[in-house]
């Protein structure tokens, strides 16, 4: 920026030298500026110190808004929250339309909201259809977490289906068995499970003092399923008929009550949908969770600001003409 401004300077004396000598009709700027009674001493060396100052005014100021810091001490900080693991479900049924835009795109943002409101928690995510596959291990890292989920669409787990049991099975060994802090699995999916060892799972789940919330996605009245691989707008079974996927409603009910977790029934893309959820997360009981040091750094800004409405008010006092400055 510094060149550009001188830069800027001496084009702007170029400018108005050669506009004095266009208007006396002349080439001889020295003889015009020493004989011209309203050119008379006008001194490119005080312009210049004018310009100086001001120049150096303005960066004072640019610095100052930029506020600097220094000195301050290392601090130590604990955090303190709980441990929670996000499982997605990714099957070709949550692209049902019943929750608009459809019901991936409306768990994705409602897991969103849950993450901005996170402070001190661990967090972890897994995806699931068939099968269940650890996408983020627990940690404080939130923006990463919104990142990788961002990334997800129901290519990410390449078979299809849908394992209530696996995402549980999964999900579980992901908590830190040594900490003391709540464990909360966040089950976002539309229920439509089809696996038979779902209730040993659960039992297995209440013994580690696991706590299964039940995030159900869609509607009980259901929607067809989008097929952008096929002719048929829709997906359809054996006998042509379109199917229609409804959310299990009761089974994620159950699943919940009989896990001391929370129930909700997302229906939209809203941060409301899970202000209930962000309450009940707030009610568990929290542990240490980390330890991070900072760094509290004085500002420093007061210096360059006060030289700066110095070096303007001395550049308001020079003069563009020889004699005193000021």
């Amino acid at each position: 920026m510094s060149p550009l401004i001188s830069i800027g300077f001496l084009w702007l004396w170029h400018w108005k030298t050669k506009a004095i000598l266009n208007w006396k009709e002349t080439s001889d700027l020295k003889r015009t500026l020493k004989n011209d009674i309203s050119f008379k001493d006008l001194s490119f060396r005080n312009s210049v110190a004018r310009f100086t100052a001001l120049k150096l005014a303005l960066l004072l100021l640019i610095t100052a808004i930029l506020g600097p810091k220094s000195g301050g001490e290392m601090t130590e900080t604990l955090s303190e929250g709980v441990e929670v693991m996000i499982a997605l479900d990714l099957s070709k049924s949550m692209l049902a339309e019943d929750v608009q835009p459809n019901r991936l795109y409306a768990a994705k943002a409602a897991i969103k909201n849950i993450l901005k409101k996170m402070d001190g928690d661990k967090v972890g995510l897994v995806v699931f259809s068939a099968n269940a596959y650890t996408q983020m291990p627990l940690s404080n890292d939130y923006a990463s977490a919104i990142n990788f989920l961002e990334s997800l669409n129901t290519s990410t787990v390449p078979i299809q289906g849908t394992s209530i049991s696996e995402a549980i099975k999964v999900s579980m060994e992901g908590f830190d068995q040594n900490s003391s802090a709540s464990k909360i699995l966040l089950l976002f999916t539309d229920g439509e499970d089809h696996e038979e060892e779902l209730e040993e799972t659960l039992k297995i789940a209440k013994e580690r003092q696991i706590k299964i919330s039940c995030l159900a996605i869609g509607s009980g009245n259901g929607a067809p399923i989008p097929n952008s691989n096929s002719e048929d707008k829709y997906k359809k079974d054996k006998q042509g008929n379109t199917v229609i996927s409804k959310a299990n409603i009761p089974l994620l009910q159950s699943i919940a009550e009989s896990n001391d977790g929370f129930f909700n029934q997302i229906k939209s893309s809203s941060p409301k949908e899970v202000k209930d959820l962000n309450g009940y997360l707030r009610t568990q009981e929290k542990t240490e969770t980390g330890t991070f040091m900072f760094n509290n750094l004085t500002p420093r800004f007061q210096v360059p600001l006060l030289l700066s409405v110095l070096f303007f008010i001395i550049s308001m006092l020079i003069k563009e003409k020889e004699g005193p400055w000021f």
